[in-house]
């Protein structure tokens, strides 16, 4: 695949990076994703833009190349030829990450040397993004990537919306630098239905694109704890996610999350801690403050902030809940292995009668055979944290936890090692 990368300035001295790509011969149309689930994904168009609020200059070849990859990496057959030529051992390290990219032009370019410390948040406005952002030190980047509609697809998920999380965005305190990245390059990769991430971490490709013009050294993501293993059952493993910070130090970019030794509770824990929780912007269907109270999502959000609260939910939000299209989906799907929370929803629905609530009684019923008490996982588990290379900034991020949280036993701990 021929990938290239044009900058263009708008209105107010703003720039907008825009890729083009090119298929060759051995390059193809339909993919798997290299994102979690594996979905079979269809390339669209063939360029996407995104848009700066600032001037920026070109980035050094081996973060365009990057930023490039996580856009069309299950697309390309055996070769990418870059506009711009990468240094050598970046071109390792992609042929690493991606073994079906056996060739990639290079040249005598050194690879991405960043100094000093400085760490960005690839910011959502959810839950657990928010929360990773709260214990960063003051000064740090905030880098939201949002939607805009793509020209040549034109309204494409007209219910998934962005303006809650550029909001939420806003309403961080003035202490933080924040950065809103607005990109129509999610509607290149879709199931003809929705769009769906074609790599790992695509959310992080303003990041990457600004990595230069901030100085980064690191990237903070708001992965939990459960992200790790991908359920809260197995045990805690974080091999595939280094495997990935690993590519990342290939551009001189720390890769981690700051809140990953913390559960869904956790994270809620911390914004109330730090009083603005109401403002984490968690579903995508409804509007800043105002969530649709019918997705997956806000069963799940609304019953952990019931439980912190030692509230129970009013009848008729259970009942929506009850019958809510999304709810039912879950329900029936418990036996795929999609019940990858069941220690959070043997605790937050541990003292709600749901007996006469069918739907929510399969997914309380499906948690019966954890024996144990479940209660410490609103404790922080430290495990995580254990290590010798902690940057400055993970340290004060782990400082901030150990005023929120109390930690888990050894023997807590145990049931995840």
């Amino acid at each position: 695949m021929k990938i290239q990368m044009k900058k263009m300035m708008r209105e107010g001295n703003c720039a907008s990076f825009i890729f083009f790509f090119e298929l060759e011969a051995d390059d193809k149309t339909e993919a798997i994703s290299y994102n979690a689930g594996r979905a079979n994904i269809f390339l669209g168009p063939r360029s996407c833009t995104f848009d700066f609020p600032f001037d920026v200059a070109i980035p050094h070849p081996d973060l365009v190349c990057m930023a490039a990859l996580k856009i069309v990496s299950p697309y390309i057959g055996s070769r990418v030829i870059m506009d711009r030529p990468v240094s050598k051992s970046f071109a390792t390290a992609v042929k690493d990450r991606y073994i079906n990219i056996k060739t990639i032009n290079t040249s005598s370019l050194l690879p991405r040397i960043a100094h000093g410390e400085k760490y960005a948040v690839s910011f959502s406005g959810g839950a657990d993004s928010l929360a990773a952002a709260n214990i960063c030190p003051p000064g740090t980047p905030l880098i939201l990537s949002a939607r805009k509609f793509h020209p040549e697809v034109g309204v494409f998920e007209p219910w998934f919306k962005t303006e809650g999380n550029i909001a939420t965005l806003r309403d961080m305190p003035d202490t933080f630098v924040k950065i809103c990245v607005i990109s129509d390059f999610e509607f290149l990769s879709t199931n003809h239905s929705y769009c769906i991430y074609p790599d790992n971490y695509a959310f992080t490709i303003p990041c990457i694109l600004l990595a230069d013009h901030l100085g980064l050294t690191g990237i903070f993501t708001g992965d939990i704890f459960a992200a790790f293993s991908g359920d809260e059952m197995r045990k805690f493993s974080m091999l595939n996610f280094d495997k990935m910070a690993e590519y990342y130090r290939s551009v001189g970019i720390d890769f981690d999350s700051p809140v990953k030794g913390v559960t869904e509770l956790g994270t809620e824990i911390i914004n109330r801690y730090y009083k603005n929780d109401a403002n984490a912007t968690t579903c995508q269907y409804g509007t800043y403050k105002k969530p649709c109270m019918q997705c997956i999502k806000c069963f799940r959000k609304s019953f952990i902030k019931a439980y912190l609260s030692k509230k129970v939910l009013p009848d008729n939000i259970i009942e929506r809940f009850n019958n809510s299209k999304a709810v039912i989906k879950f329900r029936n799907n418990i036996d795929n292995g999609n019940m990858r929370l069941r220690l959070t929803f043997k605790e937050i629905l541990k003292d709600v009668d749901t007996s006469h609530y069918e739907n929510i009684d399969v997914v309380k019923k499906a948690c019966q055979d954890i024996t144990f008490d479940t209660a410490f996982i609103n404790n922080l588990f430290l495990y995580p944290y254990k290590s010798i290379k902690n940057s400055f900034t993970m340290q004060y991020c782990i400082n901030e936890l150990m005023k929120i949280f109390e930690t888990m036993s050894d023997e807590d701990e145990n049931k995840f090692l």
